[in-house]
């Protein structure tokens, strides 16, 4: 689930060996892309419009820069979605270019290391094929996304099924 599913994915760019290891991928949720919502979380501290924001935003934005895993999560150059790409940055709402982006965490992150955003961009480019297929798509995989995508709602699972096993 979510980050699980990249962890998963840099398991499968280690080679061959490793992707016969695996019978089935089922990624839940898993932000392949990247996450705007991980750039905005930097820059305002606003994650997913939860009401403590407004009592924790500066903590939050404190924290950000300091996660490994937020450089891991900001979104990919060469797949960026502009169309969502909203912030609430300087009391606006706009659509911002990858390199605003850039540009906006640079500047205005507290903490913000370059070096770690620069090592998670070479990792990034480690999870797609030379055609641009993503890693995981080498082993047998399932995906279930979200983020008001509409997906799978109901699994039905044989009768017999070792849950243990199964998920």
């Amino acid at each position: 689930h979510s980050m699980g599913g990249l962890v998963a994915s840099h398991y499968f760019a280690m080679g061959k060996p490793q992707r016969r290891k695996v019978n089935t991928f089922l990624s839940l949720g898993t932000p392949y892309l990247g996450s705007e919502q991980a750039s905005n979380a930097v820059l305002t501290g606003n994650i997913s419009g939860f009401i403590a924001n407004v009592f924790v935003s500066e903590e939050i934005r404190n924290l950000c820069p300091k996660l490994d895993s937020i450089y891991a999560l900001l979104p990919y150059e060469h797949l960026w979605r502009s169309s969502l790409a909203v912030y609430d940055f300087k009391g606006s709402s706009q659509s911002f270019s990858f390199e605003d982006e850039e540009q906006l965490l640079a500047e205005y992150t507290k903490g913000y290391n370059q070096q770690q955003h620069d090592k998670a961009k070479r990792n990034k480019e480690l999870l797609f094929t030379k055609k641009g297929k993503h890693i995981s798509e080498l082993v047998n995989s399932y995906y279930l996304a979200g983020d008001g995508q509409k997906t799978v709602t109901v699994i039905n699972l044989p009768k017999n099924a070792d849950l243990s096993t199964t998920l």
